[in-house]
C-alpha cells in the first residue's frame, strides 16, 4: 500500500514558442477541445491539456502498464486510425484466430507508421556545407528550399483536387480542365512517400511499381524528412500526410502533424 512518488523537474520552459499558436490551435493537440469545453485558452501552452500537467497521469499509466505486463502479460498498443476524412480501412488491420482484430505491436506501429518524404529534385535541392559554410545561412537556405518545394507540390494537388470537386463541366467553364489533367498526370507518376520496406507511393497512397519507377533515380528524391504518422498502413498514411500538408499550408488545424 505504499504510495509511489514521482518527481519531474520542469526545466524546459519556452513560452515564446507558442506565439504562432496564439490564434490557431495546435494540430493534434487538445488546445481546441480545451477552449470549447472550458471557454478559455491557456496561451502559455495548453493549461489542463498541457504536457506539464498531464505528465503525472502518463507516468502513473506507465507504471500501471508495467504491472499489467508483468502480472497478466497484457500488451497495450495504439495507432492513428483517422485524420480528417481519411480513415484506415478495418480490413487493413491484422486479424487473429476466429477473425478477431489483433492489430500491430508498438514496435510495428513505430516502424510501419513512419514515412520518408520524397521530393522532386527538379524543385528541391538540399544545400550542403560545401555550398554554404555558415550553419545558420545553410539552415535558412534549406528551409526556403523546403517551402518552395512544398508550394510546388501543393499547387499540383490543389489544382487536381479543385477540378475533381468541381466536376469536368464546371472545371471546363473555369478554364482549369487542361491544368487539372496535367496535374493529375504528373501526380499519378510522382514519387511522394517511401515506406519502411522501400515501397514508393503517390500523394494519395497509390503504390508505384517497377514500370512507373523505371528511369527514376530514387536516391535523388529521398530526403531526411521522416513523417511519424503512426498509421501502420502506408497507403492510408500517405493520404493522411498529404491532407495534413494541405491543411498546414492553409494555417488550419485538423489533427496530426508532419514534423
Amino acid at each position: 500500500g505504499t504510495p509511489i512518488g514521482l518527481f519531474v523537474p520542469n526545466e524546459d520552459q519556452r513560452p515564446g514558442d507558442y506565439k504562432e499558436m496564439s490564434d490557431i490551435p495546435r494540430p493534434g493537440h487538445a488546445d481546441f477541445t480545451y477552449l470549447i469545453k472550458y471557454g478559455n485558452k491557456a496561451s502559455s501552452g495548453g493549461g489542463r491539456s498541457s504536457a506539464r500537467e498531464t505528465i503525472g497521469r502518463v507516468a502513473a499509466g506507465a507504471i500501471a502498464e508495467k504491472w499489467l505486463r508483468g502480472t497478466y502479460g497484457t500488451e497495450i498498443s495504439c495507432w492513428v486510425s483517422s485524420i480528417g476524412d481519411v480513415s484506415l480501412p478495418e480490413s487493413a488491420v491484422p486479424r487473429g484466430e476466429g477473425g478477431c482484430l489483433v492489430g500491430w505491436t508498438r514496435a510495428q506501429v513505430d516502424e510501419y507508421g513512419t514515412l520518408r518524404m520524397l521530393r522532386d529534385p527538379a524543385t528541391f535541392h538540399r544545400v550542403g556545407e560545401a555550398e554554404v559554410a555558415d550553419a545558420d545561412e545553410r539552415r535558412k537556405a534549406n528551409i526556403d528550399a523546403e517551402v518552395a518545394a512544398e508550394d510546388a507540390f501543393l499547387k499540383l494537388v490543389g489544382v487536381h483536387a479543385g477540378a475533381s470537386a468541381a466536376g469536368v463541366a464546371e472545371a471546363a467553364k473555369r478554364g482549369v480542365a487542361a491544368a487539372a489533367a496535367g496535374a493529375a498526370e504528373a501526380l499519378r507518376a510522382m514519387p511522394c512517400y517511401e515506406d519502411w520496406q522501400g515501397g514508393v507511393y503517390t500523394h494519395d497512397g497509390g503504390r508505384l511499381g517497377e514500370a512507373e519507377l523505371k528511369g527514376v533515380d530514387l536516391a535523388s528524391w529521398r530526403t531526411d524528412e521522416l513523417l511519424p504518422l503512426r498509421c501502420p498502413h502506408p497507403p492510408t498514411a500517405c493520404r493522411m500526410a498529404t491532407l495534413i500538408r494541405q491543411v498546414k499550408v492553409e494555417k488550419d488545424s485538423i489533427g496530426g502533424a508532419v514534423a
